[in-house]
């Protein structure tokens, strides 16, 4: 019986070991969420920042009509409040520049390798819902857990693998799965089991009161006999685990 399945889970500070620095891992980042918008919307083309990127990194569509607008943010460990003036920023460039050429967006989608803490949580649902309304924009979020179940499907098995080796991902079993617990006792070798009672050194009374026991004599006798057979019973137990 094969033991717990065991989950490699993707961390994302692989960005920073790949390029050994903040800037590297953002922009390392930035190039893993474009070749994933690729996958899913095949066609998806990214922007260069010459002087600026029009508030895109990667979009799907065309510029002269509606797009799609994905926005990286390499936000670690976690989205907290001194973040949420980038994120409304780098919305309003998008809406201003679209404005500007004549394009619409219809769907902006930030995306984060991490989760946002509760106080921001509550911030984005709120401003999400004003921007909505003011703008006609659908506004998501691909944080880690989305990026996460997108790099695991295996349309994307190119781009897991390309960023996130396994080595640089972390082990997770399954619950239970510690201390031994779910393994079934067959699965353990018979000669794992505690030592029957009779293997161990008997009990006696010690002291003054401690009979002697002299070779020859009747109760020397029955225990020799009594413990080669317990002796001769537990080889055969673990030879037939052995071959079993």
């Amino acid at each position: 019986m094969s033991g717990p399945r065991e989950n490699l889970v993707v961390n994302f500070r692989a960005h920073e070991l790949n390029t050994g620095s903040a800037a590297g891992a953002r922009a390392d980042f930035e190039q893993m969420v474009a070749q994933l918008v690729d996958v899913f919307y095949p066609g998806a083309r990214q922007v260069s920042a010459n002087p600026g990127d029009g508030g895109i990194d990667v979009f799907h569509g065309r510029l002269d009509g509606r797009i799609i607008v994905w926005q990286s943010k390499y936000f670690m460990p976690q989205v907290v409040r001194s973040h949420r003036d980038q994120i409304r920023e780098s919305f309003a460039s998008a809406q201003k520049d679209a404005r500007a050429h004549g394009y619409v967006i219809d769907e902006w989608i930030l995306c984060v390798p991490s989760s946002m803490d509760h106080p921001t949580t509550l911030w984005w649902d709120g401003w999400r819902r004003a921007q909505e309304a003011e703008t006609s924009t659908r506004i998501d979020i691909w944080d880690e857990t989305g990026l996460r179940s997108r790099l695991a499907q295996p349309a994307a098995g190119a781009v897991l693998a390309a960023y996130y080796p396994a080595h640089t991902r972390s082990r997770t079993s399954p619950p239970g799965a510690e201390a031994g617990e779910g393994i079934p006792a067959s699965g353990r070798g018979a000669c794992d089991a505690p030592e029957p009672r009779s293997r161990r050194a008997p009990s006696r009374p010690t002291g003054a009161h401690a009979p002697a026991r002299q070779l020859g004599s009747p109760d020397a006798t029955a225990f020799s006999r009594a413990t080669r057979r317990s002796r001769g019973a537990t080889a055969g137990c673990c030879e037939r685990a052995r071959r079993w």
